[in-house]
């Protein structure tokens, strides 16, 4: 429950701090006098948006600061999923400094306004008369059956279910869209891969044949030189190593008596046979070279291949081009697998359809049950707020496709008079009859909201003596066990809080201001005349109020 709020600096608030109890609060004060800006405040720290149209010291920030009773349990998964420090406690804050800037905080921590939007709905809930429009909105008949009948937890299974059925359908729609679009290149990457298989391409295979080209193409040059230098010091007439091999005899011969040539004759002897082994592996380089037209042209015929399919596939290499066929194989069987995983996801969504189908037709069923108790509950309700003559009625529409809350439309039908047909209600209803049919929906719906504070904006316009009486009664009756903030103009209304509060306006020498303040029982019964005769007090007026009191 709302224990405090505290307000500066907003509207025409200068500095406000008030404190709340359990039960059932009135709140009062004549037209003009603050109670939306005190609505306002208060919205700003269960998440609405705010500018700097709303300080009213434009050089000053605004703060909202409202603490809250609650059961730590029930906000345990909460505070655990957003890092939060949980207590007994929660504190929400609010700033508005003059740049325009907001900051929000839960318990002191820096938040985000949607985070504390999020912890604000499951703290208060609040109606104001622009609500009464929600009676036509296509959620709110759903959440009022639905919390009518108690199948929140029911619905909360089916929305997991729905869920994962949405992510399945999701990537479903993506995996086929991608197999599609590789499904458009299949026959082009199988014709490459086709042809890059049939290349048989092999490592260092296009290194190999351009050697081999060059020496092909140079072939006789190579023989030509090799021939010449073999002829020169092997086979002619004065060949070189006849000529080296007299003159080695030569010295040998005269080395025994004169024994410094023995270095000389070692080196030359060593020259020699270096010389001969060289011109004898020039000589097998020489048998081993041959002109080979054919084999050079298949070479060619190769090599025009590889430099083909490099231009075509924009890569330096043969390299590269083995890389690219193990590429494409891999996006074909890439494509096969897409195929087969489509196939296993549309499985698993036919599968997720087949288990949501039979979770909405359930809970469409429990909801069809329990759609004339809610009916007559209304009624009944309805019967004792002056309406005997009302009748209600909820139209169900099952749809084609589940939705994020089943199968289910509803609409609620309504006629305050007799013989009248029922019809929407924003088609046949006035002001004060819609307020009281909310409010009787409300009253309904409001423990399995499980919202502890509950806030009635002037919901009772458009209502007046005896009806205005059971209204504030009805209200009353919420209050049991939790805590119901209620701002009226009715004094029938306002003499059922435990507590009442006063929205006032003053002035000073600089500016108007707003402040609240809590009622004893004579300011009780003197604001109470003031509502019943306006500002001249009457002693009839007086005993009014007392007898309202009482």
């Amino acid at each position: 429950m709302l224990t405090s709020l505290s307000i500066q600096n907003y509207a025409l608030i200068t500095q406000l701090s008030v404190d709340f109890q359990t039960g059932l609060t009135t709140i009062t004060g004549e037209t003009g006098a603050g109670k939306s800006i005190l609505m306002g405040a208060l919205s700003l720290i269960l998440g609405a948006r705010a500018d700097t149209s709303i300080l009213k010291n434009k050089q000053r920030k605004c703060i909202v600061e409202g603490r809250f009773r609650i059961q730590p349990k029930q906000f345990e998964h909460f505070f655990s999923e957003h890092d939060l420090d949980l207590d007994e406690q929660i504190i929400l804050r609010r700033e508005i400094v003059p740049s325009g800037k907001s900051r929000a905080f839960i318990n002191d921590t820096p938040v985000v306004l949607p985070l504390m939007k999020s912890i604000g709905d499951q703290l208060v809930n609040i109606h104001a008369q622009h609500q009464n429009l929600m009676l036509n909105q296509d959620h709110f008949p759903l959440m009022a059956v639905d919390s009518f009948l108690d199948l929140n937890g029911q619905k909360e299974n089916y929305q997991q279910v729905y869920r994962n059925y949405k992510e399945l359908l999701i990537e479903l729609n993506q995996q086929r869209s991608e197999y599609t679009e590789h499904k458009r290149n299949q026959d082009f990457l199988e014709f490459q891969v086709k042809q890059l298989a049939e290349a048989k391409l092999e490592h260092d295979q296009q290194i190999d044949l351009e050697k081999e080209q060059e020496l092909l193409e140079h072939a006789e040059e190579i023989q030509s030189q090799l021939g010449q230098v073999v002829y020169s010091f092997d086979d002619g007439e004065q060949s070189v190593l006849a000529t080296m091999k007299e003159a080695l005899r030569g010295l040998q011969g005269i080395e025994p008596y004169f024994s410094a040539l023995s270095a000389q004759l070692t080196r030359f002897d060593q020259v020699y046979i270096e010389l001969k082994d060289i011109i004898q592996e020039l000589a097998t380089l020489l048998d081993g070279v041959e002109a080979n037209p054919d084999r050079l042209l298949l070479i060619k015929e190769r090599l025009d291949l590889f430099y083909t399919l490099q231009q075509k596939h924009q890569v330096a290499n043969q390299e590269e081009l083995i890389k690219l066929h193990k590429h494409l194989e891999e996006q074909l069987l890439g494509i096969e697998l897409s195929a087969t995983h489509v196939e296993k996801l549309e499985k698993k969504v036919a599968s997720a359809y087949e288990e949501l189908m039979i979770l909405a037709k359930d809970l469409s069923g429990r909801r069809k049950k329990g759609l004339e108790l809610f009916s007559k509950s209304v009624v009944s309700q309805l019967y004792e707020l002056g309406m005997p003559n009302a009748s209600f009625e909820i139209r169900q529409e099952v749809l084609a496709e589940p939705g994020d809350t089943g199968i289910d439309r509803f609409e609620f039908l309504f006629a305050a008079n007799k013989n009248q047909a029922p019809e929407l209600v924003g088609k046949v209803a006035s002001g004060g009859e819609i307020s009281r049919l909310m409010v009787t929906i409300k009253s309904l719906i409001s423990t399995s909201l499980g919202i502890p504070t509950l806030i009635f904006d002037e919901i009772d316009a458009g209502v007046s003596g005896e009806i205005a009486d059971k209204l504030g009664r009805l209200i009353k009756t919420l209050a049991a066990g939790r805590q119901v903030l209620n701002i009226t103009h009715l004094p029938q209304v306002a003499k059922s809080g435990d507590h009442h509060y006063l929205v006032y306006k003053y002035d000073d020498e600089e500016s108007t201001h707003t402040a609240l303040k809590a009622l004893s029982v004579e300011e009780r019964v003197t604001e109470l005349a003031k509502m019943l005769s306006g500002e001249q007090l009457s002693d009839e007026a007086i005993q009014n109020a007392r007898q309202l009191l009482n």
